[in-house]
């Protein structure tokens, strides 16, 4: 359904991402909708140009194999069209969240992981602290990491006091 609806779209999203330097893609993969278009969305992307940061949420376990066969399957497409893919096991962050919380605090907890994840390289290239860095570095050093197979580990952490950064 995804990539039927981005198929005939295509003019549309062209322009709407038309002289975009850096395209945060975010997405839900194993459902259709959003396995189907980001391929699509990632790949018209790069013909532009643009600095293709993809970030996907892979399905819990309880969702069943075949969404998962289906999640497994559209990572590996829109790995081929972006520069930097950085997926999130839906488990793993559900993990941290209380067993008797529920489904939908495990949801709202991998979307903070998300947006958190996205505001931290943005604030790479926005930012100025002890250490700063461009948008032409950032994009060469993750443009490079995809070709090497690098992988990504993202961390957060918050602390107040004396002990601060140790702890954080």
């Amino acid at each position: 359904i995804g990539y039927s609806a981005a198929e005939e779209g295509v003019e549309e999203i062209s322009r709407a991402i038309e002289g975009a330097h850096i395209l945060f893609l975010c997405v839900g993969l194993g459902g259709g909708t959003g396995s189907g278009a980001a391929r699509i969305v990632a790949s018209l992307a790069r013909e532009q140009r643009s600095l293709v940061i993809s970030f996907a949420t892979l399905p819990f376990a309880f969702e069943g194999k075949r969404r998962r066969a289906q999640a497994d399957e559209a990572l590996a497409a829109l790995q081929r069209y972006s520069d930097v893919v950085i997926h999130f096991e839906n488990d793993r962050m559900g993990d941290s969240v209380a067993p008797l919380a529920g489904i939908q605090e495990a949801f709202t907890t991998a979307d903070q992981t998300l947006s958190q994840s996205i505001r931290a390289i943005a604030r790479l290239v926005y930012r100025r602290g002890l250490v700063n860095i461009g948008f032409d570095e950032l994009a060469t050093a993750l443009r490079g990491s995809s070709e090497a197979g690098a992988h990504c580990v993202f961390g957060y952490g918050e602390a107040a006091g004396d002990n601060r950064a140790h702890e954080a």
